[in-house]
């Protein structure tokens, strides 16, 4: 007897975030703005690749809302982060 899980496929779902060109005023560490996009995109499908295994694997693994926005703003914050001294910063 064997077990196999089926997960739904991902939707491709457009970020929460406004794109460059839009006038909503967005921080920065969620913007995509200064991302290269092939590389953006390449790290998107590499993240739904890990989560898809991580819900395969994982007993009990459980898809809450809002978890697939939660896990793209980390990856732009990720991508988008610069070494402290390539970053303005205000106070010491």
């Amino acid at each position: 007897m064997s077990l196999s899980i089926t997960l739904p496929a991902l939707e491709h779902v457009p970020p929460a975030i406004p794109p460059a060109e839009s006038p909503v005023v967005v921080p920065a560490y969620a913007s995509e703005r200064g991302i290269d996009p092939d590389l953006l995109e390449t790290a998107r499908i590499r993240l739904e690749l890990l989560y898809g295994e991580v819900a395969a694997d994982w007993p009990g693994f459980i898809a809450r809302p809002g978890q697939y926005q939660m896990m793209q703003a980390a990856l732009l914050t990720f991508l988008s982060a610069k070494a402290p001294d390539n970053e303005d910063r205000t106070g010491n």
